[in-house]
């Protein structure tokens, strides 16, 4: 959710458009269990 402190790997970084690409690595209260693939469309 928002506002969620997690653990994350830089995989790129991009200069120009002052943009980066990271990868969590740790989320303290586990992996979310989604019911509906399409649900963080509307959270």
């Amino acid at each position: 959710m928002v506002g969620d402190v997690v653990s994350c790997a830089i995989r790129s970084i991009d200069k120009e458009n002052r943009r980066a690409k990271v990868v969590i690595t740790g989320y303290p209260r586990g992996k979310k269990k989604r019911r509906d693939v399409g649900a963080f469309l509307f959270e």
